[in-house]
């Protein structure tokens, strides 16, 4: 030490030691209620500050938990574990970002809410329903890898229906590209992808408020060219 001229301190669980029950619980809530906002199921959630500890890494991709490897809160059999990741669990990395290490105690919260959160996708694959704003990054990722439900929210409708209802003229909306939904008389390549990845869609998430939750939604029934003029609309 002779030959050190300064000494640099980091502040967070060095200087400053904080008392997991309390700091790491307030991160836990603090993310639950921000969940909560797609999730009411999550409210009776709660959070054991004594149940991970640091060198634990997530495999995102599977839902699991390695070290001792657990998927969730369950511990895999032998037969899983060499089945997922061969006879050893001793690698030279678990790199991003299919892992991520819980290498520090801010991440013992967010590693408990993911095990949480990984039984909680086993026991309800299709009783969630997720809701965003981007076709890739919210809906068509939450749909194909978890299996929830999903609504996209596409604030131009809002518009766009105003102008169907009131004026019947397509000349009235954007002067360039028109109607979001339409290109010429066909479905837009954006309507496309709604259609093919979104369970529900709406202008704003408020709406949903405006229909009781016990409301049944399904899709309308296509009909071919020779249909039209026969079955009814």
């Amino acid at each position: 030490m002779r030959n050190i001229v300064a000494v640099g301190f980091d502040m967070d669980y060095t200087l400053a030691q904080y008392k997991p029950e309390t700091f790491e619980s307030l991160a836990y809530e603090g993310t639950i209620r921000k969940v909560l906002l797609v999730c009411s199921q999550l409210l009776h959630w709660t959070f054991d500050w004594t149940y991970m500890v640091r060198g634990l890494v997530l495999d995102k991709k599977r839902g699991n938990i390695l070290k001792v490897a657990y998927h969730g809160f369950r511990e895999m059999s032998k037969e899983e574990k060499v089945g997922t990741y061969g006879s050893t669990l001793i690698r030279d990395s678990f790199d991003e970002p299919d892992y991520a290490l819980i290498d520090t105690l801010f991440s013992l919260a967010e590693a408990y809410l993911f095990a949480q959160l990984v039984d909680f996708k086993d026991k309800n694959p299709g009783k969630v329903l997720y809701v965003g704003d981007h076709i890739y990054g919210d809906i068509l990722r939450s749909k194909k890898v978890l299996g929830w439900r999903t609504m996209l929210v596409v604030p131009e409708l809002e518009r766009e229906v105003e102008l169907l209802w009131q004026l019947r003229d397509t000349r009235r909306f954007h002067k360039v590209w028109g109607q979001l939904m339409k290109t010429g008389y066909q479905n837009s390549r954006f309507a496309h992808q709604v259609e093919r990845f979104a369970c529900l869609y709406t202008s704003q998430v408020s709406n949903i408020s405006l229909y009781s939750p016990d409301k049944y939604y399904r899709p309308s029934e296509d009909f071919m060219p020779h249909e039209f003029g026969i079955l009814p609309l």
